[in-house]
């Protein structure tokens, strides 16, 4: 695991009061929703590994159920943090480039594809579908990237291939690629027609972008440090509390 000083940062639209972020200009203070929530939920684990209060029929109940639930989720999210993290110190140009042009076929099919290769449940990838938009994706790109990933997981695709065979398996993938495309594609067509508001992350396509090269300066400035990795999951957790 490797990750990148603020220094790639530079290139983020700059944040002002009256811009789409309305708590941009507020004093950030304690969420105490989320906080209190984590309590709940370390007081259900308590509950359930040192078998406390499990003689209450609700209280048994709604510990095991968040337990149950915990352990489906903690991997998707961990790993969600940590791509968010990573996607904080990766210049917009690099998700410009990869995403292509915000508007049509091309830049929608993109996005769909990137979504189907990555493996994050439902959970985790609205964490990195935000961050995605924050980098410069546009909205139907988001989109297409939302719907096509949590349907095509890894796991899910090996279920499915003993469960109904790999001809239905691919007609699965090829359908749900299908209605995340022409999701975007709509998506695309509103917010052109001014129906949805336009992103103000969105930037330019370099013609002239060369991978190789661009690569190898990213590469330049990694940092092999805990400190370094400390700092990555700091950023990912804080770009994800409200989803947390």
């Amino acid at each position: 695991m490797s990750c990148c000083p603020p220094e790639p940062k530079i290139d983020e639209a700059p944040k002002s009061c009256g811009s789409s972020d309305q708590n941009s200009c507020q004093p950030k203070g304690i969420d105490w929703l989320m906080w209190s929530t984590s309590l709940v939920v370390v007081a259900c684990f308590a509950s359930v590994l040192l078998s406390m209060g499990q003689e209450i029929e609700f209280v048994h109940k709604f510990s095991h159920g968040v337990f149950d639930l915990m352990n489906e989720m903690w991997l998707g999210l961990a790993l969600a943090i940590v791509s968010v993290g990573l996607l904080s110190y990766i210049p917009r140009s690099f998700v410009m480039q990869a995403l292509g042009s915000h508007r049509g076929l091309r830049g929608v099919l993109r996005a769909t594809l990137a979504g189907v290769a990555l493996d994050l449940c439902n959970h985790g990838i609205i964490l990195v579908a935000m961050k995605l938009y924050e980098r410069g994706a546009s909205l139907g790109q988001v989109m297409a990237f939302l719907i096509a990933s949590p349907w095509n997981s890894l796991s899910l695709t090996l279920v499915l291939f003993s469960l109904i065979g790999g001809f239905w398996t691919l007609m699965f993938i090829f359908l749900s690629a299908l209605i995340a495309i022409i999701t975007g594609l709509i998506v695309e067509r509103a917010e052109a027609k001014g129906l949805l508001p336009k992103s103000p992350f969105q930037g330019e396509v370099d013609e002239n972008f060369a991978w190789g090269v661009e690569i190898k300066k990213l590469l330049a400035q990694v940092q092999w440090t805990p400190t370094a990795f400390l700092r990555l999951l700091r950023e990912g957790f804080q770009d994800s509390q409200m989803i947390l």
